[in-house]
């Protein structure tokens, strides 16, 4: 998808400009006319800021460019939500060095995180008496907080608890949970994907069509599917790396989630984001050559014969050019395209010297011998 890219104001202002001068049939100074100048500027600024909205609204509308709310929406339509951001969860020890007391829910207490700052709220009351009683504490701010994985940890007490002291040591073996970031967008686009997927199908339709659209110098191409997933052969090969990624990113974007690319040509290509990668497999299909020949060619008075042999060697071109990897050319309609011809009244056709069908090997497509032409004797 090629997203939409709203103009700056001072592109609509020149325009603008432009349009009413060439409206005009004359030039027209705008810094000297103060009133049209400040007029066209004004719209200008009002297009722009519509132009701007315009391409927002554009690239929310494909999930492989939209981000944030835009993203959500188009998420939400299959059923899937992002995941909001979880706060981590400890098990920690607290002591009263008197009598029993409580430790109030809501208590903050301080220590852990990436600078021995992070702040965790006590989750409910707790008596605390003079041996070890267990506290679950919860991280103020979401996200994969932790308390360190080694030695014991002192929890200041934030929150004024008198005569009681709170720490941390993983060899007591207590339970935790670690909080989690929301969901990137990208990790939200694999799992809208997921959702949509359908592991039995491959999309060949969707896949063919896709190839063909990512540039006129794909001549054909054929899916075929296994249990192991799907190859995808090309002619010819794409040459260059703007081709190789065309070809690649249109098979990634068409087939199925989850189902595997298989192929002697591994490409990566870059999600919209500009963050997700995917290995891509493709191969490469070969081209075999097909004698096309006519021998004793009649012609109707009144028609040249090179014209005819030109509208021949053209019908011919035809029926191959509708060929994809993998097909046969059959004998019956060569021979169809060839009489069909306005002009031909006889003349007999071969392929590859005979008047039988000619089948590929794997994964090769059929061109015509000679450059596409058709030799007459």
């Amino acid at each position: 998808m090629t997203l939409y890219t709203p103009k700056r104001a001072d592109q609509i202002l020149d325009e603008l400009r432009a349009d009413i001068v060439d409206r005009a049939g004359f030039e027209i100074d705008f810094s000297q006319d103060e009133a049209l100048g400040l007029l066209t500027a004004a719209i200008a600024s009002v297009l722009a800021d519509q132009d701007g909205r315009l391409g927002i609204l554009a690239a929310n509308t494909d999930p492989e460019t939209a981000v944030d709310d835009g993203l959500d929406n188009l998420a939400r339509i299959t059923g899937v939500e992002r995941k909001a951001a979880t706060r981590s969860r400890y098990t920690v020890r607290a002591v009263s060095s008197d009598t029993t007391r409580i430790l109030a829910a809501g208590s903050i207490l301080e220590g852990g995180g990436t600078d021995d700052l992070q702040r965790w709220s006590v989750v409910a009351d707790t008596s605390i008496t003079t041996a070890e009683t267990q506290v679950v504490i919860e991280a103020a701010d979401a996200g994969p907080i932790t308390l360190p994985s080694s030695g014991t940890t002192d929890l200041r007490k934030v929150t004024p608890a008198p005569n009681i002291t709170v720490n941390y040591d993983p060899t007591d073996g207590d339970s935790f949970t670690i909080g989690n970031a929301r969901q990137t967008d990208g990790e939200l686009r694999v799992a809208r994907r997921s959702r949509l997927a359908s592991p039995a199908s491959a999309s060949e339709p969707g896949i063919l069509s896709a190839v063909f659209a990512a540039g006129s110098w794909v001549e054909a191409v054929a899916v075929t599917e296994s249990t192991s997933g799907i190859t995808v052969r090309i002619v010819p090969e794409p040459v260059g790396n703007d081709r190789k990624i065309a070809v690649a990113s249109a098979i990634f974007k068409a087939k199925a989630f989850g189902v595997a690319t298989l192929g002697t040509v591994s490409v990566t290509v870059t999600n919209p984001d500009g963050v997700t990668t995917h290995t891509v497999r493709y191969s490469v299909g070969t081209t075999q050559a097909v004698a096309v020949a006519v021998a004793g060619l009649s012609v109707a008075t009144g028609f040249a014969v090179d014209d005819v042999k030109a509208e021949i060697t053209s019908s011919i071109r035809d029926l191959f050019s509708n060929l994809t990897v993998g097909d046969p050319v059959y004998f019956v309609k060569a021979s169809a395209a060839f009489g069909r011809v306005p002009g031909v009244i006889g003349g007999s056709l071969t392929l590859d010297g005979g008047a039988s069908d000619v089948s590929p090997s794997v994964g090769t497509t059929l061109l015509i011998l000679s450059g596409d032409a058709v030799t007459f004797s």
